[in-house]
């Protein structure tokens, strides 16, 4: 059984790890009592890396499945299950919920696209000005810089788009873990992947996820990119949009 410290451990070790594949926090249930990072102990660790997190501070790492231990591997199964079949299943509330809730949380908006982003991104310079502002909804603070936020936007069939950015470089041991067996998409010259989510009431969201200085970044818009309801709003259509964030 964990201990509450041992809880606080697993905590901070997923904080660290906001990850570009990483699994979901479910790996703390697989993972041996001792355990404190889902990637540990690495077949060849990494010079200089966080001891907590097994990565270097404020990087991104690219590893292999077969760098992991045999437990860890384990918990990928249901990614490249998914790969395999084009979507990956998940309970109604992981789509459902931020489809019903994001409005509420929303500042107001002005009537026009931020000039930058949290990040700096020229937003008026890209695709994302063709689309409706709808607001910012700021995340993660640490003191008081804001090191995540959320900017949506709307599809002129009125579907939301989310672009997230995260300053994992300036978080305590903030770093991003990739999976080479798992990258299946490119935004510009950054290692990318595409998630599909879709939900047994018939709900979809498709995820788009990448890291780039010092930021991890995820364009999600809740429709199947693969099978949109407009054949222009399909997975070339995600992929240049993020390539004109010029990330």
């Amino acid at each position: 059984m964990h201990t509450r410290k041992h809880c606080r451990s697993l905590a901070r070790a997923c904080a660290a790890l906001p990850a570009l594949v990483l699994a979901t926090a479910c790996w703390a249930h697989q993972a041996p009592a001792d355990a404190h990072s889902p990637i540990l102990p690495l077949r060849n660790p990494i010079p200089g890396a966080n001891a907590l997190t097994g990565l270097p501070d404020g990087a991104v790492t690219t590893l292999s499945l077969d760098d992991l231990p045999p437990w860890s591997r384990a918990i990928y199964d249901e990614d490249l299950r998914a790969d395999r079949i084009g979507y990956k299943m998940v309970d109604d509330q992981v789509v459902g919920d931020v489809l019903g809730r994001y409005r509420d949380v929303l500042e107001p908006a002005a009537p026009d696209v931020p000039a930058t982003s949290m990040s700096g991104i020229d937003l008026q310079r890209s695709d994302l000005a063709r689309l409706r502002y709808l607001g910012r909804i700021p995340g993660l603070r640490l003191d008081r810089q804001l090191l995540s936020a959320t900017l949506v936007f709307e599809r002129a069939d009125q579907v939301p788009l989310f672009l997230e950015e995260f300053r994992f470089a300036d978080a305590p041991g903030g770093a991003i873990l990739m999976m080479r067996e798992l990258l299946n998409a490119q935004v510009g010259a950054h290692p990318a992947r595409v998630v599909i989510q879709k939900t047994r009431s018939g709900l979809s969201r498709s995820v788009l996820i990448w890291a780039a200085g010092g930021t991890e970044y995820r364009l999600s818009v809740f429709d199947d990119v693969d099978v949109p309801r407009a054949q222009h709003w399909n997975r070339a259509w995600l992929l240049g949009l993020a390539a004109s964030l010029g990330t």
